[in-house]
């Protein structure tokens, strides 16, 4: 049985750090690093934003922007092209828009 991962492991400032992916709101490309924003706080390895997107399970994290990347699971709202996780706006790009919806939202539009 290959069951979803439920974590994986960044190196960060000489330590390696368990993330539960459950915890992971959204992830924010910063050059060769990318800021990984957890419930419990951020994190900042020395990881390419499209490293990190090969490691996660893509039924549950999408791209919703070059900078960008969120659980889908963590989206509240889709409000015209942003997102709100938290009391954060972030960015959706106009050719991912239609995807977003799709995947986050399927038929359960009301």
């Amino acid at each position: 049985e290959n069951a979803a991962p439920e974590d994986l492991f960044i190196r960060e400032e000489g330590r390696v750090e368990r993330l539960l992916l459950k915890d992971i709101l959204y992830a924010e490309s910063m050059q060769n690093y990318c800021r990984i924003h957890t419930v419990h706080g951020s994190h900042l390895p020395l990881l390419p934003l499209k490293d990190l997107m090969v490691a996660l399970p893509a039924e549950d994290f999408f791209q919703i922007h070059r900078s960008y990347l969120v659980n889908l699971r963590a989206v509240e709202a889709i409000v015209g092209n942003q997102v709100r996780i938290g009391t954060q706006l972030l960015p959706v790009s106009r050719p991912n828009r239609e995807a977003l919806e799709s995947k986050l939202v399927g038929d359960r539009l009301l």
